[in-house]
């Protein structure tokens, strides 16, 4: 089983980014934290960046069939989840889709209620929600997810916070360009 995770082109969205140049770039370290945890357990996963790389959606859908993933990951605020669902229905119908991030941790139900192609929805921290999910866990039993069954969105308990840092690796920083990174000042006095 193959997994993709995508950073949403938010420079694309934003309206002051009138100059990409000096929009800020940050690095997307919860799918990083969620693709360590995948790599931790031999499960091949990548990280599409199309932010840093400003890519449009014929360049995401060329990434999407290229990679071929039974599984793509998206993460969203609240300003973005338009452009996540635009993205989710550029996969072809066999690809499951499980939206994170902000919007979906704080909206479970309308966001599984306005956006159909989400098939899942993960709230709160992702990591151990996707690996279970991944690793084919029933649906019931995995807490953070919520999903449809039978017409019905079903939310299942939350998953509690990970106290224990120590069970979590490194983010996949080696996934990501990290190199692309930087924020106005940043870029003035590295």
């Amino acid at each position: 089983m193959k997994i993709l995770l995508i950073q949403p082109n938010y420079r694309r969205i934003y309206a002051y980014a009138k100059n990409k140049e000096i929009t800020p770039i940050f690095p997307p370290f919860g799918l990083a934290y969620i693709a360590a945890v995948l790599k931790k357990n031999n499960i091949p996963v990548k990280i599409l960046e199309s932010n840093v790389f400003d890519l449009n959606h014929e360049q995401i859908k060329n990434e999407i069939e290229d990679y071929s993933p039974d599984i793509v990951g998206i993460t969203s605020t609240t300003s973005m989840i338009e452009e996540a669902h635009e993205i989710a229905l550029l996969c072809n119908k066999k690809i499951k889709v499980i939206i994170g991030g902000v919007h979906a941790s704080s909206l479970p139900e309308e966001t599984l209620e306005k956006f159909e192609r989400f098939d899942f929805l993960a709230k709160g921290e992702g990591e151990f929600t996707m690996l279970e999910l991944v690793r084919k866990k029933p649906l019931d039993k995995i807490n953070g997810l919520s999903y449809r069954k039978d017409g019905k969105i079903k939310h299942n308990l939350s998953r509690e916070l990970n106290n224990n840092l120590d069970e979590l690796p490194f983010p996949a920083r080696e996934l990501l360009p990290m190199d692309k990174y930087f924020s106005a000042g940043a870029k003035q006095t590295p």
